[in-house]
């Protein structure tokens, strides 16, 4: 019987990826105020602002988000299929991810690449002033590295996504208990546990 031998592969030039712990997100005020930012003397910049404010209102994956066609928006509605999950997704648009397609952008989303995007959005947080102070630990082949940068300087294409969620997360919780004090503790009414079942 034959044997089947690995041939052997050198890897003394092999890195291990750093490999990243936490990351940030954004909150509605600051995606705001790099919303309103002025680039007049950064024109280079308007694209990278707007297509960051417009990934982190949908909540697509710069994969999409950067790839959006005139096709893909009517009625106000972006109907957008994910090319990493090649599933649909319908997404009701926010008023100024609206203005971004329709203004902005003239529904025709420039051509930027990842690596290109992630260098010039850390410009424009730094400059509307996202500048706060954090403390992050990733790992470095098999080292702990904790290291404090501007929050600016770990914005990625993923904080888009990231801030997306974690801002409709924080928001449901607030509905929840505006309707809560509202309905069962202002009106002194039963909210059923079932979905859909409130007694008044």
């Amino acid at each position: 019987m034959r044997r089947k031998i690995i041939p052997i592969i050198d890897l003394t030039d092999f890195k291990i990826p750093d490999e990243v712990a936490d990351a940030v997100y954004l909150t509605w005020q600051e995606i705001s105020r790099i919303y309103a930012i002025d680039l007049s003397e950064h024109p280079h910049l308007t694209k990278y602002r707007d297509l960051f404010v417009l990934g982190s209102l949908t909540g697509l994956r710069f994969s999409d988000f950067s790839t959006i066609q005139p096709e893909d928006i009517r009625l106000g509605t972006l109907y957008k299929k994910q090319e990493k999950s090649d599933q649909w997704v319908v997404v009701p648009l926010r008023d100024a991810a609206a203005d971004i397609l329709y203004n902005r952008f003239n529904r025709q989303i420039p051509a930027v690449t990842n690596p290109e995007f992630n260098r010039n959005i850390k410009e424009v947080a730094q400059l509307a002033g996202i500048c706060e102070l954090i403390k992050f630990s990733h790992k470095k082949g098999n080292k702990d590295i904790v290291q404090v940068k501007p929050k600016y300087a770990w914005i990625t294409s993923h904080t888009c996504r990231r801030s997306f969620c974690t801002n409709l997360y924080h928001d449901s919780i607030y509905i929840n208990k505006v309707i809560h004090f509202f309905i069962t503790d202002a009106s002194n009414h039963t909210i059923c546990s079932s979905i859909g079942c409130i007694r008044i």
